[in-house]
């Protein structure tokens, strides 16, 4: 099932903007971007199409690979690449992540460097990537489509990032920082506990919002079809004091998952969860 959620969202630090979509649900994977440091080259301006501008795909490099005391590291990164719709205007990145164990992968955060120059001056944007499979007990056969089994490979996307009229992005770079394994265990240097942080938001949504539905099904006489009402609402109550977009994302995706599970199995499927 494949459901998609687009926001632009600016987002001011250092004197600039930074302009971005946000993923909020892809393939069964919660996507959450969050920049961690800006240069000053950011523009609040969304990009013009009066000027068609020539595909440039400026050269991307892989950082830093997980460390390995074999020969092929656990998680690798491979076939960086990305695509500049104007000079300042990025409109993707992406990279294939490859799990070489034998744990499937249900979470992980990829930064990326991005280096822009203005006026022969360069600046760099890092941005934190996190990709979330598994939010949740109550929908974890639901997320095994979207975890990294042994073995396989996963595309990984991030943008579009648009910069101030006259910068010009001149190359990226990427780097794992977090792997979370299906066991519990994880990999990868976990700057500052960032990544691990930004995981731990999004499960907390989702278990904010079971809470939530819970209490509203005891409520209403254990009435499957108010449940099926709120998991059909395009909003999110804001009596979950909800604070911050990861904890939204996560949210979300636990009411997408459940109105799946509603309309695969029935309501004895929802009653059985939150009883």
């Amino acid at each position: 099932m494949m459901l998609r959620g687009t926001k632009v969202k600016p987002i001011q630090c250092g004197g600039g903007y930074v302009m971005r979509l946000k993923k909020l649900l892809v393939a069964g994977i919660i996507v959450v971007p969050t920049t961690l440091f800006i240069g000053s080259n950011l523009s609040q301006e969304l990009p013009s199409e009066k000027h068609p501008f020539p595909i440039r795909k400026p050269p991307v490099a892989v950082i830093r690979q997980l460390g390995s005391e074999g020969l092929v590291a656990p998680v690798e990164l491979l076939r960086p690449a990305a695509r500049l719709s104007a000079e300042n205007q990025l409109e993707e990145y992406s990279c294939i992540v490859k799990n070489n164990t034998g744990k499937a992968i249900v979470a992980f955060a990829l930064a990326w460097n991005i280096i822009t120059e203005v006026a022969g001056k360069e600046s760099s944007v890092r941005e934190l990537q996190v990709s979330v499979s598994f939010i949740h007990a109550d929908v974890q056969e639901e997320q095994k489509s979207g975890a990294i089994a042994p073995g396989a490979e996963s595309p990984d996307e991030a943008g579009p990032t648009y910069f101030e009229s006259n910068a010009s992005v001149k190359r990226l770079g990427v780097s794992i920082d977090y792997v979370e394994f299906e066991d519990g265990t994880s990999l990868g240097p976990n700057f500052k506990g960032t990544s691990s942080k930004q995981i731990a938001m999004v499960r907390e949504g989702a278990s904010r919002y079971k809470e939530w539905l819970g209490q509203m099904y005891a409520k209403t006489g254990r009435s499957p079809e108010v449940v099926l009402q709120q998991l059909q609402s395009d909003s999110i109550p804001d009596d979950l004091n909800l604070s911050n977009p990861e904890m939204k994302q996560g949210a979300y995706a636990y009411r997408t998952r459940m109105l799946k599970l509603y309309n695969t199995n029935g309501p004895v499927a929802i009653q059985k969860i939150l009883q």
